[in-house]
């Protein structure tokens, strides 16, 4: 490896490591670990179960894109190479993440253009942000608003935004990834089914620290968390996360006149954590057979 790939590398850990030095110096470690250990297993398998199904679709979703572009590739070594992507992500961090393995395996196998897999790992990753803002949106709608904020002006706001998102998305895929108005469209019929499984699993994770009651504003918060996580500041978001749910409870629970533990946040963070690193370990299963598969 070289050297500044290298240096890129432990930025990223220390950066993720002062991050989670500063949530848990604001928490009780105790009790957040009490928390954890309070959830059902049956809600916890189920959370995993509602994961991994969004796995599947993924992996679809990817098949989908390739054929819309005139290249097949079968379901089965589309999953497994999706799983080894999740691996790359999480567990060999650096300029090699998991889309660019994807991009070259299926260049080294099927002679596949790298100039159409970026493409069409942005499309993916697109669609992917645009059904999380729509379900982020679609979150506001359903909680309480303090009695300090107009609901009209809330609702004008939320709408005008789904709009803005909407164009957008659109508007980019259309012009600057080149893909056809119904590919764009035609594509959400994976991708929105994708988003609501994984906030299901956050749901189920919710219900599980007992905060059922608030689950639009814990749901509302890790559609933000998986967003701001995205950007490659550190290793799979870590850190960045959690840092979402420490400060942004306080301004949510502002917004709604309601009582959003950061704390609960913070484990809900964690758990969803668990529950990826888990899945993603079925990528070194896969690793040396994705290698060895031939079309």
């Amino acid at each position: 490896m070289k050297k500044f790939p290298r240096f890129i590398i432990i930025i990223k850990y220390l950066i993720a490591a002062l991050l989670l030095w500063g949530v848990f110096s604001c928490l009780d470690g105790a009790e957040l670990y009490k928390n954890i250990r309070s959830i059902p297993v049956s809600l916890l398998i189920s959370a995993l179960l509602a994961f991994n199904l969004a796995q599947f679709l993924c992996a679809e979703r990817m098949r989908y894109y390739y054929a819309r572009a005139g290249r097949q590739i079968s379901w089965w070594f589309n999953l497994m190479l999706y799983y080894v992507g999740m691996f790359f992500n999480i567990f060999i961090p650096g300029g090699f993440g998991g889309d660019a393995y994807k991009i070259h395996i299926l260049k080294k196998k099927g002679e596949f253009p790298v100039r159409e897999g970026i493409r069409l790992q942005l499309s993916i990753r697109a669609s992917g942000l645009y059904s999380l803002l729509l379900f982020m949106a679609l979150s506001v709608f359903f909680m309480p608003v303090s009695a300090d904020i107009n609901q009209n002006l809330v609702i004008s706001g939320v709408s005008g935004f789904v709009l803005l998102v909407s164009v957008g998305y659109f508007f980019s895929v259309r012009w600057i990834l080149k893909e056809s108005f119904a590919t764009a469209f035609s594509v959400l019929r994976f991708s929105l089914p994708i988003q609501g499984l994984s906030l299901l699993c956050a749901a189920l994770l919710t219900i599980g620290l007992g905060q059922g009651y608030y689950l639009p504003e814990y749901l509302f918060l890790f559609i933000i968390a998986a967003i701001l996580g995205m950007f490659p500041v550190t290793i799979g978001g870590l850190g960045i996360r959690e840092m979402v749910f420490l400060y942004g409870a306080n301004y949510l629970s502002w917004f709604t006149g309601t009582n959003v533990s950061a704390e609960m946040g913070v484990a809900l963070s964690l758990c969803n954590l668990a529950v990826t690193l888990g899945s993603s370990l079925l990528g070194l299963l896969f690793w040396e057979r994705v290698k060895q598969y031939k079309f």
